[in-house]
């Protein structure tokens, strides 16, 4: 692979300790395509489970999961997701499935989403490279980074405190490393009532007062640094975090108490903005961290009644987004929400149906391919029970109005009609006539009209033929002048029989007749063998002579004929077969 000298770690960072890369994949040739681009700074172990995502080292594992191969890609995620909320994964999915996963990218658990083709190029360098700085960031277990409990909290019971232990849990889950409310079954009121004792092993910042509150007058100027960020490391140089630091050593300090309660309209502006942009859980943790911090009760609890407003409207329109896309597992959680919300129960019931319409979609067009597979392979009457006629019908017994029955059903019916189209040019009208009999089932149509009316055609010209024979040998024979000695001792002209193949024969029509649209026939005779078999083929009748005696010939070849002509001694006989060339 290209990229494997460019995710190969320098000698010196190499350990024993290397990081577990879980490869889910039913697709053999991709785990031997991703084992050399590992090269020393992962463990790969193929599994087929997530209950074998359990890493022996205590670097970490990632998980990267072939959505390709694995028809339960989305389910697979969401699964690991929900136990393990820490895993970074890396997603391989099919060209133009991009803006299925996005939702999936957006919990934060997936580092990178990649297609097939963007294995051999620097895309997969990157992606180990981000789910490497998500392991080295937290500990072995894939539980919450170390940096993500930066923020220092010191156990004085005041407001001060609360301030500091807000911001702390404010950064923590606003943190795109960190487990958010939805992934770990958390709510955000829990969400705000983080322990403070796991913070307050985190060494204090020692910066005086007068340098943070300076720090802090820097950061207020900026519209960027007023409250801690949204992604990234953790580096407590927003003023919201400052400000606490301050009150952590002066919780009297006017000017960062002053500074905290001008944030407040600040943190109603992104409150505004989350909710317009469906992020409630981001907004829910922002209302928190405010009330942690002691602000006033009247104002955090109008801005609880705007996020409580607004839950049913936001839950609707990502539900709609959830089954636009297909996803059926988000869209079912997040049906659950809005019915645990309060929502307008006609609306939630109308997404319910349109989810179930969706998914009884999907599972027709499932039966359906099934359907048009049979008929690629010929297997439209036969084996007995699991040909395409079959399958149809299956398909029609679940769900008789539904459209896609309606359009494979006319896929067979022209199926037929075609195969039956073949053994007629093959002289095999019994043949012909089982497959418009099986074509008729499914209706009338111009197709099947033109097949019968060919058929019985057909019928008639061997019935003429067959009359014309029986004439032929009921008539006396002339009389013969005396035949002279020597023609006394010729052979007599061997009789021959006239055979029909079991199977429709493979008859190629020659290119140069084809294109200039030549009909015409040749008669073969060969010996007709016990085993139904033909030998010492040779043609006896053509029209136009030598264009399709070769065709003709080859096809009696290799054909199977019926074999009650020979009567119960099975011995060889002389045979001949007319087959007529017309182009279709």
């Amino acid at each position: 692979m290209n990229s494997t000298a460019k995710i190969m770690a320098p000698a010196a960072t190499r350990s024993s300790r290397r990081p577990e890369a879980f490869i889910l994949s039913s697709d053999d040739a991709l785990l031997l395509e991703l084992g050399p681009a590992f090269g020393d700074r992962f463990r790969s172990r193929p599994i087929d489970q997530i209950e074998e995502l359990n890493a022996s080292g205590e670097s970490g594992w990632l998980a990267i999961i072939d959505a390709v191969s694995r028809t339960d890609g989305r389910a697979l995620v969401a699964r690991i997701e929900q136990k393990h909320p820490q895993a970074p994964l890396i997603v391989i999915i099919a060209d133009g499935e991009e803006s299925q996963w996005q939702q999936a990218l957006a919990r934060g658990n997936v580092c990178r989403i990649l297609t097939r083709d963007q294995l051999e190029s620097p895309a997969l360098s990157e992606a180990l490279a981000t789910a490497e700085r998500r392991l080295q960031s937290g500990s072995a277990g894939n539980t919450p980074p170390a940096a993500t409990r930066s923020l220092p909290l010191l156990p004085i019971a005041i407001g001060a405190a609360a301030v500091v232990a807000g911001a702390a849990v404010w950064w923590l889950l606003r943190s795109p490393d960190a487990p958010s409310a939805a992934s770990t079954g958390t709510t955000a009121a829990s969400a705000t009532a983080a322990p403070a004792a796991e913070a307050r092993s985190t060494p204090a910042d020692t910066r005086p007062v007068f340098e943070l509150l300076s720090a802090a007058r820097v950061a207020f100027r900026d519209q960027n640094m007023l409250l801690p960020r949204t992604e990234g490391a953790a580096r407590g140089d927003s003023a919201l975090e400052l400000y606490a630091l301050v009150l952590s050593q002066e919780p009297q300090n006017e000017e960062a108490l002053d500074g905290l309660q001008r944030l407040q309209s600040v943190a109603r502006n992104r409150l505004q903005s989350d909710l317009s942009a469906g992020r409630l859980d981001e907004a829910q943790r922002l209302v928190g961290l405010f009330k942690s911090a002691g602000f006033d009760a009247e104002a955090t609890g109008a801005m609880e009644a705007e996020i409580t407003a607004a839950r049913p409207r936001v839950l609707l329109a990502q539900a709609r987004r959830a089954i636009a896309s297909g996803d059926a597992v988000d869209a079912n959680a997040l049906l659950a929400q809005l019915t645990a919300s309060g929502a307008d129960r006609n609306a939630v019931q109308e997404l319910r149906k349109t989810l179930e319409s969706r998914e009884a979609d999907q599972q027709m067009n499932d039966l359906a391919s099934g359907v048009r597979a049979a008929i690629a392979a010929g297997n439209l009457l036969e084996p007995t029970g699991n040909n395409a006629r079959t399958q149809w019908l299956a398909m029609r017994q679940q769900n008789r109005s539904h459209p896609t029955v309606a359009a494979t059903q006319r896929e067979l019916q022209l199926a037929l009609i075609a195969r039956g189209r073949d053994a007629l040019k093959a002289q095999q009208p019994e043949t012909a006539q089982s497959y418009a009999t099986a074509a008729a089932e499914f209706g009338a149509g111009s197709e099947l009209a033109d097949l019968r009316k060919q058929i019985q055609t057909d019928n008639e010209q061997i019935a003429a033929a067959a009359a014309a024979a029986a004439k032929a040998a009921a008539a006396p024979p002339p009389a013969a002048a005396p035949a002279p000695v020597a023609a006394a001792a010729r052979p007599a002209t061997p009789a021959y029989v006239s055979v029909r193949a079991t199977r429709p024969l493979n008859v190629e029509y020659p290119e140069q007749a084809a294109r200039t649209q030549q009909t015409g026939y040749v008669v073969v005779e060969f010996t007709l063998n016990a085993d139904g078999s033909a030998t010492n083929v040779h043609a006896v009748e053509s029209q136009p002579q030598r264009v399709f005696d070769r065709s003709a010939i080859n096809a009696v070849s290799r054909g199977r004929f019926d074999t009650h002509v020979l009567g119960a001694d099975k011995q060889p006989r002389i045979a001949r077969v007319r087959l007529t060339f017309k182009p279709s």
